[in-house]
């Protein structure tokens, strides 16, 4: 045979190795097996475990889907009594990116979207699986997670709601509805930016364990007279949930703070280094909060107040413990500092978006100098609130010249922040002044947590007249106009 005869040969079969192999990687949502991709060892297949479909076998393993919220709005810190959502579903994409709308969603929970499953989310606990769970999910990484509310018409189970909704609070006798929308037409979509690891792995010869925080109490915006809508804290991960019990005292009488306003927050660094919150709780009758996180380490930041009998209140300096490593069940005992003061400190915020009305999570960070080093950003809770973090919108008012704004307040204690490392005995004050940053994200409105915005993170540290934001207990101060440009 000559030699071109030869080359001919072997192009042809080339050409047909090449198309033998094209339907691989196609259905994996494009991604060309790299990170987040499914695994396409048998793409095509539309067997179960182990199945022969038309080009190959799918391979896929068990999972169990878990629920978590440790609230921190349920009574008695607010007068919420129960917080009930309905849950329609759950999909995972092997894309770290994708939309609500983009191709390549998995369901793995289908009897959620005929049978709904109503949770108190006041009443949740760590079990697993107590979401659902699947026996077969395709094996890969997926790099984002979809969670779907039933619509307030859905027929659901021993409905606590009442005729008119499936998703509702409760404050005493009277149950009032809330609004979804997005949440239950797109879902809630978490992408692989906010996962740890960047995906959920799913491998064959084991059941994966799949978890969702759902934060409803940052969640919640609204009131009773103006009704209540959702502005989506979702987050997820997968593997072993962490459990955190975290026992508060009062440094000088050594008393457990187990009334008045306790927060406690589980945060790590954003890409910009701002410690934003991953997992927050109020803390019980006994004085402790109980957590959940994925494993890793956290910055662990608390703030109180307490009443002492009557209406007067003591504030506590807020107190950081930095560096804690997440394993298995982890406690830890932070002692706050008792200040002589007993009013809260009140950044007003004025935050502009031009002609459009949009969703808002506002928050203040604070930080400290410790031995003159300055230590990042912590997201420092607001006091007499839902939560750590404020969920609200912008308004088109006359008040604010005709554009749209925001001007809702920020309590904060007016104190000294404390800091100290895991494993140190005692915490030191920052040596500088109580300066503050406010913070600001933009989502779209009702958008179940799509952010929003030419950019969507604004700050300001300084006032209305460009001083520093320093405020002591009881004095009040309005910051610097933060403006949004660009949004929807």
């Amino acid at each position: 045979m000559s030699a071109r005869r030869i080359w001919i040969v072997l192009l042809v079969g080339l050409v047909i190795a090449v198309l033998g192999m094209s339907g691989c990687g196609s259905q994996a949502g494009g991604l060309g097996g790299g990170p987040g991709a499914v695994n396409c060892a048998g793409c095509g297949s539309t067997g179960g475990s182990g199945s022969t479909g038309g080009s190959g076998t799918t391979t896929t393993a068990p999972a169990t889907l878990t629920l978590l919220d440790p609230p921190t709005c349920s009574t008695p810190r607010t007068t919420f009594q129960h917080l009930y959502l309905s849950v329609a579903g759950v999909q995972l994409n092997p894309d770290a990116n994708a939309s609500a709308t983009s191709s390549g969603w998995v369901d793995v929970a289908p009897t959620l979207a005929s049978s709904p499953k109503q949770f108190d989310m006041f009443n949740l606990t760590a079990a697993v699986g107590n979401l659902a769970t699947s026996t077969g999910v395709a094996t890969g990484n997926y790099g984002s997670v979809k969670l779907l509310l039933a619509p307030n018409t859905a027929s659901v189970l021993a409905n606590q709601c009442g005729a008119s909704a499936v998703n509702c609070v409760t404050v005493g006798a009277l149950t009032y509805p809330i609004g979804v929308a997005t949440e239950s037409l797109s879902g809630i979509v978490v992408n692989g930016n906010t996962i740890p690891g960047g995906a959920i792995a799913v491998g064959s010869g084991s059941t994966a364990n799949i978890n969702v925080l759902f934060d409803s109490c940052s969640s919640l915006e609204g009131s009773t007279t103006a009704g209540f809508r959702l502005l989506p804290n979702v987050r997820a991960w997968g593997g072993a949930v962490q459990v955190w019990t975290v026992t508060l005292q009062d440094s000088v009488s050594l008393a457990t703070l187990s009334s008045g306003d306790t927060i406690v927050a589980l945060e790590q660094p954003d890409s910009g280094g701002v410690d934003r919150v991953v997992s927050q709780a109020s803390a019980n009758g006994s004085g402790v909060a109980t957590l959940y996180s994925p494993t890793g380490t956290f910055d662990v930041v608390a703030e109180a107040t307490t009443p002492t009998g009557g209406s007067t209140s003591v504030i506590y300096s807020p107190l950081v413990v930095t560096g804690v490593a997440a394993s298995g069940t982890t406690a830890l005992t932070m002692q706050l500092v008792p200040q002589a003061a007993s009013a809260p400190a009140v950044i007003t915020p004025l935050i502009q978006t031009g002609a459009a009305e949009i969703d808002l999570r506002t928050s203040v960070l604070q930080k400290a100098t410790i031995s003159g080093v300055t230590t990042p950003l912590f997201t420092i809770p607001v006091l007499n609130q839902n939560s750590s973090t404020i969920a609200t919108f912008s308004k088109l008012t006359t008040n604010c010249a005709g554009v749209a704004c925001n001007t809702t307040p920020l309590p904060v204690s007016g104190q000294p922040l404390y800091v100290r490392s895991a494993g140190q005995l005692s915490a030191t004050a920052s040596s500088t002044t109580n300066d503050y940053t406010v913070d600001a994200l933009a989502f779209v409105s009702q958008g179940g947590g799509v952010t929003d915005c030419t950019v969507s993170n604004v700050q300001t540290s300084t006032d209305s007249t460009g001083a520093k934001l320093t405020l002591g207990p009881g004095q009040t101060a309005t910051a610097a106009t933060m403006v949004f440009s660009g949004c929807r």
